[in-house]
């Protein structure tokens, strides 16, 4: 076998995140999983808070940077757009559901992971509301937050034992986060700047 990279024991961290929680990611349970002896993690890391700080970092790139490269790589009209990226971000469960249920359980106990968790947020929020104001509906940041809410609500879902969205209810989303409907008002009557 080839001699593991870092990238290999964060990556084999991911998973064991996912599986057991940020408890269950240990030297041991990783150089088991890798069918290694633990030599390998001590040449890449000097303890264990290094490869759980590499592992999040990677979920970051993998899981926000890379879907949005991908995603931009589509088709120009931002209407497009947001439709790839809801297939493959609603579409996507599982593991992803697992990992991702599991940094942000970690998150709320780090204020570390905490950070990278609100970045990612931001950073996800921010490239939805832009492709909805490209589009030229009215309100992108609220389109953007209940679009996004209801991505973190059905990883939670399905996390535990629920069904996935279809196809059909992942298309009526991004349909309803692009068709202009007059807003109920708030108490205020206050409503949001367009872009």
């Amino acid at each position: 076998m080839a001699s593991l990279t870092a990238n290999d024991w964060a990556l084999a961290a991911l998973e064991t995140l996912g599986v057991g929680g940020v408890a269950a990611v240990r030297v041991e349970v990783l150089a088991r999983d890798l069918g290694v002896t633990k030599g390998s993690y001590y040449h890449h890391f000097k303890n264990r808070r290094a490869v759980l700080e590499l592992a999040v970092q990677m979920w970051e790139d993998i899981a926000t940077e890379q879907v949005i490269i991908q995603v931009n790589a589509s088709s120009g009209d931002p209407r497009a757009r947001l439709l790839r990226l809801a297939r493959a971000t609603f579409l996507e469960s599982g593991r992803a559901d697992a990992i991702e249920s599991a940094i942000r359980e970690w998150a709320s106990a780090d204020t570390d992971v905490a950070q990278v968790v609100a970045r990612v947020d931001a950073r996800r929020l921010g490239y939805v509301e832009d492709m909805l104001c490209e589009a030229g509906v009215g309100q992108p940041g609220l389109r953007a937050e209940l679009f996004y809410r209801t991505l973190i609500g059905e990883f939670v879902w399905r996390r535990h034992g629920g069904p996935a969205l279809s196809a059909e209810a992942i298309e009526l989303l991004v349909g309803m986060a692009l068709t202009d409907a007059e807003p109920v008002r708030g108490g205020d009557g206050s409503r949001e700047i367009p872009c």
